[in-house]
């Protein structure tokens, strides 16, 4: 089961209010759960820019789908990204974050799903 009690969550240094706010569920072993809600909500794990960020471009020039605005490297196309993690990988400054909350239960979900190796499937 995973739970979550009481959580609240807001992107360093962000000027935003708190993305999350006083969340509570559980999830019992073997469900799967879709999190839905408006953009910029919390329930995705596209990395965001924090306040290191020295809008170098390295990001920007790296993202396979030009997500990340060329001329502002701290503006991100939501709908455009593809949650690769380039961007946090390439960058210099480690000024790129996911919501740690979503990316933990993201987490573990793929673990249980990835967890043996499946047999190849053809499906037409």
């Amino acid at each position: 089961m995973i739970k979550f009690q009481n959580v609240s969550f807001r992107y360093k240094d962000s000027e935003q209010k708190n993305s999350l706010q006083n969340i509570s569920f559980h999830i019992p072993k073997g469900e799967i759960v879709l999190l839905c809600g408006k953009s910029g909500c919390g329930k995705t794990t596209i990395p965001k820019p924090t306040k290191e960020c020295t809008n170098c471009g390295i990001c920007a020039a790296e993202c396979p789908v030009q997500a990340i605005d060329q001329e502002n490297s701290k503006k991100v196309d939501e709908k455009a990204c593809i949650s690769c993690m380039r961007c946090i990988s390439v960058c210099p400054q480690d000024a790129r974050k996911v919501n740690p909350v979503m990316l933990s239960a993201a987490s573990l979900m793929l673990k249980k799903v990835c967890s043996e190796r499946k047999e190849c499937e053809l499906f037409l």
